[in-house]
């Protein structure tokens, strides 16, 4: 077994880190066939409530049901190890429009991506969307 060092986990993580923001990227400029590059056969995305996606498009046609737009700003990320693979996360904050065009704004967020083999295995998404909507009905 190879032997880590701090320098090589440190390497690692930057690596692991660096091919999630290429795939964020290649998704905000909707080059889906560049993002699916990136991508593991089984890659899979979870999402609030738990429900799963195995391709893109079938998680972006998911999406146009809860907003009509969306855009991440993110704050920073971060990368550890796990028996998975290396899980990177990014933390920021959406801000966008529901189909009914009420804005929204500030909404935080935290997306897992697990890279095992220099390919995305999942993405796990997490945001307080929910919260959001229910602050807007009271």
């Amino acid at each position: 077994m190879l032997k880590q060092t701090k320098d090589t986990q440190s390497d690692l993580t930057q690596k692991a880190i660096t091919l999630a923001q290429s795939f964020l990227q290649a998704i905000k400029r909707r080059e889906m066939e560049l993002a699916q590059s990136f991508l593991a056969p089984e890659f899979r995305i979870i999402v609030p409530g738990g429900i799963t996606f195995r391709t893109l498009s079938e998680h972006v046609a998911w999406a146009k049901s809860r907003y009509s737009r969306v855009t991440t700003a993110y704050e920073y990320f971060d990368a550890a190890f796990t028996p998975q693979g290396i899980a990177v996360y990014c933390v920021g904050r959406l801000t966008g429009e529901y189909p009914d065009g009420t804005t929204f704004s500030s909404i935080r967020f935290v997306d897992r991506l697990v890279v095992c083999d220099s390919k995305l295995v999942e993405l796990q998404i997490w945001n307080d969307m929910a919260t959001a909507l229910q602050q807007q009905c009271d």
